[in-house]
Parts: C-alpha cells; sequence; structure tokens
C-alpha cells in the first residue's frame, strides 16, 4: 500500500479536515502485515468501503445546491444508502459505486466511467472471495478447506492501493466545507423568490430558517418600495445579514431548549 501511504503523509494537509484517516491505520498496518492471503484480502475491502463510508459521509443531501448536482434516480438510491450506513449497513459494492458517484459529482478528475467500470467486477468478485475464504468476517472451521495463495493476496493489494489513491487523489481535491459556504449562499437566494405552495412543501429545512428569517426582517422595518429589507441587506450587507440569521436561530434554539 506505498502508492496510498506515500500520498497521505505528502498531502497531510488536504486531509486535515477529514481527521488524516488516522483510524484506517489498523487497515495498512494488517495489510503489510500479511497474516494470512485471507486476512489480507478481507482488509483491503474493509479499507475500500472505509474510504466509500468516509466520501460519503461528507455529502449534505439536504442542501438545494448538493441535491442540484444529482439526478432523481440518483438522490433516491444515495439517500437509501445513506439511511442504511446508519442502521444495517449497505452492501460494499453499493458503498463503492455511490462513493465514485459523488467525487465525480463534485471534480472532473474522477474518471467516472473507468472507476466504475473497474469496481464492477473486481468487487464483485472481492466480496465473494472474502465470503467463502475469510477468516475475520464469518468465522471458519480448522483446518480451513479452502484458503487463497500468496500471489492472489498480492495482486488484490495492488489494486486495491491503485483504487485508494485514486479515490483519496480526489477526494483531497474537493473541499466540503467551502461547498457548504456555497451553499448557504445558494439557499439564500433561493429563499427571495416567490414559490407556489406545493413548491414550498418540498424546500429544504435550510431554505426554510432563511425564509422564516426574512419574513421576520421585512415585518420588523418595513421597507418602501419594490425590494424587500432582508433581500435589500443580503445584496448591500451580507456579512451583517450572515450574522443576524446566525443570531435568530440561535435564538429559536434557545426557544426550543426551553419548551423541553
Amino acid at each position: 500500500m506505498q502508492k496510498t501511504k506515500s500520498f497521505l503523509k505528502l498531502n497531510v494537509s488536504s486531509f486535515e479536515r477529514y481527521l488524516n484517516f488516522e483510524d484506517h491505520r489498523v487497515y495498512y498496518y494488517a495489510i503489510e502485515e500479511k497474516i494470512t492471503p485471507d486476512n489480507c484480502i478481507e482488509t483491503c475491502k474493509a479499507l475500500i468501503e472505509g474510504i466509500a463510508k468516509t466520501i460519503l459521509g461528507q455529502l449534505d443531501l439536504k442542501s438545494a445546491e448538493v441535491r442540484s448536482r444529482f439526478s432523481n434516480h440518483e438522490l433516491i438510491a444515495l439517500e437509501s444508502t445513506m439511511s442504511k450506513m446508519l442502521g444495517n449497513g449497505e452492501d460494499f459494492q453499493v458503498l463503492y459505486r455511490q462513493a465514485i458517484l459523488v467525487l465525480a459529482a463534485f471534480h472532473h478528475s474522477c474518471e467516472e466511467e473507468l472507476m466504475q467500470a473497474l469496481g464492477k467486477d473486481f468487487f464483485k468478485f472481492f466480496a465473494k472471495l472474502r465470503n467463502r475464504r475469510g477468516d475475520i468476517s464469518h468465522g471458519r472451521e480448522a483446518p480451513k478447506p479452502e484458503k487463497s495463495s500468496k500471489n492472489l493476496a498480492e495482486m488484490i493489494v495492488q489494486i486495491t492501493d491503485i483504487i485508494a489513491f485514486h479515490m483519496l487523489e480526489v477526494l483531497s481535491l474537493i473541499d466540503f466545507e467551502k461547498d457548504k459556504a456555497e451553499n448557504e449562499d445558494f439557499t439564500i437566494a433561493e429563499s427571495f423568490f416567490v414559490k407556489e405552495p406545493e413548491q414550498l412543501e418540498t424546500i429544504s429545512e435550510s431554505e426554510r430558517n432563511v425564509r422564516d428569517f426574512n419574513d421576520f426582517l421585512d415585518e420588523q422595518y418595513p421597507y418602501e418600495g419594490k425590494i424587500r429589507f432582508s433581500m435589500a441587506l443580503y445584496q448591500q450587507y451580507k456579512d451583517d445579514y450572515k450574522i443576524q440569521f446566525k443570531e435568530f436561530m440561535d435564538g429559536k434554539e434557545i426557544l426550543t431548549d426551553s419548551d423541553e
């Protein structure tokens, strides 16, 4: 796993927001120790799965801007995967496929078609092999009736290293926190559009909060003319608008806590 480990070491600053993947060090240790070929193969699967979950964990599907990056079909699949991640887990191949979808949606360098094609058959074989021969996940009688060779394990390690490296390289180019800041501006801009009642029923919670804040401002400061006070404040003094919005939300949280 030298390619992946070297990349992480040389790009520490790019991964500070992802905790430098310190919790994944146990995977690299287990792979390099090669306690048994099947243990090594099983750990390769766990590493890719862990990276995929980390990528998906950065996604805010409540954001209108984020949702706009995906088709309706993709959103339904992503929401299902995210839900399963919080419950009984999601299939390994699905986690990988969805993680590649997310990387491609946020950065052109992902090469989605290649990565999906590469992962489709490789990880299908990977999962079957792990289920048949894995030392850890399912437990095995002694002696094991079927064992993998060292050469097979080494080949899988090399392929895993290439895939993990590419996933991490693309992830290092994406700043989800910056994207969230841009999402806030997108949501605020959306909040000034007049929408039909049925449209308002489907808006995100974030947009609903901004609309409530706009109504609060407009009631507090009636503004003569065609433009609303809230819109004028945002267009001319964006920082002041955001500071007051934060204070508004903090006040709502205090009221909610006192009601409880």
